[in-house]
This record gives structure tokens, sequence and C-alpha cells, in this order.
């Protein structure tokens, strides 16, 4: 934005179009848009940015093939990526690709198995929530207690009166 000040408001209002998948991109329905004089689609405003910096438009090819690597979990290409060079990338990107690289056995467990940690991030969410809205517990036996029949693992002991 810094580098284009005669089109820094646009990069500023249509910053989510470099982040969506491309093939997610509008390449049909024209609408009217606030910054350009004429009715445009996404994927043309898109194609307007890119084409102000070559940098950018390398930048947002590698991070398309990776996302789309990683979305449809081919290790070989992502591998690919990793492995050539890349000299017109941007130096934030370059940090991140870097990250990548170092990372890499990790990511490749993660495309080849099909586990996921949502699951465990979402039970402790609701445990810290349930903390949060007690103020604590002073015995955890109570605690524990309360986490199992929020997730119905259990239910409370009920006492059977006689008649």
């Amino acid at each position: 934005m810094k580098k284009f000040k005669k089109h820094h408001r646009k990069f500023k209002r249509y910053w989510r179009l470099f982040l969506k998948s491309h093939s997610l991109l509008n390449t049909t329905t024209y609408r009217s848009v606030y910054f350009f004089k004429q009715p445009m689609r996404e994927i043309d405003i898109l194609n307007f940015l890119l084409d102000l910096s070559p940098e950018l438009k390398a930048t947002y090819d590698l991070y398309q093939d990776l996302l789309f690597a990683l979305q449809t979990k081919n290790l070989e290409r992502f591998n690919h990526l990793l492995e050539t060079e890349h000299s017109l990338i941007s130096p934030e990107f370059q940090t991140a690709f870097q990250t990548f690289k170092t990372y890499q056995s990790y990511i490749k467990n993660t495309l080849s198995t099909h586990y996921k940690n949502a699951l465990i991030e979402g039970i402790n969410n609701k445990i810290k929530v349930i903390k949060r809205i007690a103020f604590g517990y002073r015995s955890f036996y109570h605690f524990k207690s309360c986490i199992l029949m929020i997730q119905n693992l259990t239910k409370p002991k009920t006492k059977i009166l006689a008649a």
C-alpha cells in the first residue's frame, strides 16, 4: 500500500480478495465497485491490483499454490513448492515460507493423517468457560463432575425416594 499512493485505498478496501481461494472468486457477476468507475468482477479487481507489482503477483501465485496443495492434501505438490527457488516473493512471505520448511515433517504428518485438533480445542474452550462462569471450584471432584455432565459423559446422581 505504501508503494502505490494512488491505489492505496483500493488495497485497503479489497485486501480480503488476496486471501480468498482463487476458485472461490466471483468470475461471472459484475457489480458496481466503489473505487472503480465501471462494474467489475472480483477477479478483475484482483488482477488489476496484482498487475501493479510483480513481487505481489509472484507472492500471490505462490500463496495460491500452497493453499491448493494444503486444501487437497497433495503432499508431492507441497514438497515441490518448498524445494523450488522463489526469488520474487516478498520478504514477509519468505519468512513464512522458511517456517514451512522448518516444520515440513509436521505438515507432512498433518496431510497424511485424518486426525484434527479441533475437537480437543473445543472441549478445552468449554472447560475454560465453565471455570470462568463458576469463579472457581473448591472441590476438584465437583469441577470434574460439572465438566462430565456438560459433555454428556455421565449423568448426575439422583437419589430415589421411597414412596
